[in-house]
């Protein structure tokens, strides 16, 4: 019960992190495109998003444990988490949308700088670069999922 409520809940908010960070993305494309309604990512890049990100998550959900289960069952106050709301809750939506917002900025301010050395190389077109965007994007999210993870 406690490992599934808990599993659960840092599956539905990195689910809504990720996506988060993926849509602020496209938003920040929007101000650099004039507004011409213009893609950042191709669509087979974008649509290939929730299929590559959903594979580490469901490692987590699968098999992610912050304690053994005898500690589980000799303590029954750890159950409170779930009986109180503590691990999904309003103020950890919250935090999860601040947390992708700061993580897009962070993937659109590095991308960003490195345009000028992509259009150097010959590689300065639009889908080029939201590609290098993507490529940022989909390495954020396996490092979030790396610390979202407890093994005792």
């Amino acid at each position: 019960g406690r490992w599934n409520y808990r599993r659960v809940c840092k599956f539905t908010l990195f689910t809504f992190w990720r996506n988060a960070v993926q849509v602020l993305l496209i938003f920040f494309y929007t101000f650099v495109s004039g507004y011409s309604g213009t893609s950042i990512f191709e669509d087979w890049i974008r649509l290939s998003f929730n299929f590559l990100c959903s594979f580490p998550i469901m490692a987590t959900g699968c098999f992610d444990q912050d304690v053994t289960d005898r500690v589980a069952i000799q303590n029954p106050r750890l159950y409170s988490s779930g009986r109180l709301g503590l691990d999904l809750n309003t103020a950890r939506i919250c935090q999860a949308l601040f947390s992708a917002v700061g993580h897009s900025l962070v993937i659109w301010l590095i991308s960003w700088m490195a345009y000028p050395s992509m259009e150097l190389l010959g590689v300065s077109d639009y889908y080029s670069w939201g590609t290098a965007v993507y490529t940022c994007l989909v390495l954020d999210m396996n490092y979030r999922v790396a610390f979202l993870n407890y093994t005792h």
